[in-house]
């Protein structure tokens, strides 16, 4: 019929001069090939899903988000808490103007049990074949934490809080063009964290924030 919009099997047979049953023969072969990719590439999806998703000890592939190392993450906290402090310190410095720091720790703050320490001594007499007589004394020292009861439970007593050991403190200041400004900057972190000299670093800001910088 006039109008009559082709078909694919038209078409191959009119192209290929094929029979219709050839024709039917190779559409059956290309459906099936293209189900039984769209199979492969949806069970890959979906085993990549179960391996994400597997038990503990099975081999994951691809990055993976896990829980955060608990004492790395107290110690940025810790850094974090030092700067703000010290930006709000700092900032208050005659020219100093804005102030940024950034704190790096070695370590974070400890807290040293309280020690007991058990001395015990062990006596042992022997006697050979001979009527002789052998003796033999034996020491041992046990050192273990000191043990507080609360609520039930018991956990070590603290006798000391260290603090945190800085390693480094960087301070960038708009005034600290100026050598004066400088100086008391670094003085400050000096004494407020109790380092010496070199670990800190003060660094004037960058571009001309301060109308060509102090003198």
């Amino acid at each position: 019929m006039e109008g009559e919009r082709p078909t694919i099997e038209g078409l191959l047979s009119r192209w290929l001069n094929l029979k219709d049953r050839q024709v039917r023969a190779i559409l059956y072969i290309l459906v099936l090939g293209l189900a039984g990719m769209w199979i492969v590439q949806f069970d890959r999806f979906l085993g990549a899903g179960r391996m994400r998703q597997g038990p503990a000890g099975t081999l994951v592939t691809g990055p993976a988000a896990g829980p955060a190392d608990p004492v790395a993450s107290d110690l940025r906290s810790q850094e974090t808490l030092l700067a703000q402090d010290l930006e709000r310190v700092l900032s208050a410095v005659a020219g100093a103007g804005e102030v940024r720091v950034q704190v790096t720790l070695a370590s974070g703050p400890e807290r040293v049990p309280a020690l007991e320490s058990r001395q015990g001594t062990r006596t042992i007499e022997e006697q050979d074949a001979d009527g002789g007589r052998r003796r033999t004394t034996d020491q041992n020292q046990e050192t273990r934490p000191v043990m507080a009861g609360a609520g039930g439970g018991s956990e070590p007593w603290v006798q000391e809080t260290r603090g945190a050991e800085v390693a480094g403190v960087l301070v960038v200041a708009e005034g600290a063009r100026s050598a004066r400004v400088r100086y008391e900057l670094q003085r400050a972190v000096e004494v407020a964290l109790g380092i010496p000299p070199n670990r800190v670093v003060v660094m004037p800001m960058g571009g001309d924030r301060t109308g060509g910088g102090s003198r």
